[in-house]
């Protein structure tokens, strides 16, 4: 394994690979917004460009990695992967806030989504043991 060439082209590859999958996740979300722009879901369609976006630009940051060998070398592509993958979490939020927690408000239900809100809340908090009134048995 001491053989350099071996290893430079094990991380190009494995840095094409990377490219690749991002790629395809960016090809997945504009397919969606796609589907969701024909439905009148605007909202749905503006995040899923956005995302696809996010996920060429963080495939394209690969392919340069490809060519420096280093992620944090130079400058600049440390903050393009750095901004990348906070866009990415930010997205990532908006939507786990607009599909789970709005939903959840408006149809009165916990973020699990089978249980009742009143039902969700006695899970998290549940009431204290009342004292029973007579006791079934008596010693003797």
């Amino acid at each position: 394994m001491n053989n350099p060439d071996l290893l430079v082209a094990i991380y190009q590859y494995g840095n094409l690979t990377e490219a690749l999958v991002w790629f395809g996740f960016c090809l997945r979300f504009l397919i969606k917004s796609t589907r969701s722009c024909r439905r009148n879901r605007l909202d749905q369609c503006q995040r899923d460009r956005w995302t696809a976006f996010a996920f060429f630009a963080f495939g394209c940051s690969d392919l340069v990695e490809m060519q420096t060998f280093a992620w944090w070398r130079p400058w600049w592509l440390l903050l393009w992967k750095v901004s990348g993958a906070i866009a990415l979490l930010g997205l990532l939020l908006q939507q786990y806030f607009t599909t789970h927690v709005r939903a959840a408000r408006q149809a009165k239900t916990s973020p699990l989504g089978r249980l009742s809100l009143r039902a969700w809340r006695r899970l998290r908090h549940p009431p204290a043991p009342r004292p029973s009134a007579h006791r079934r048995f008596r010693s003797r």
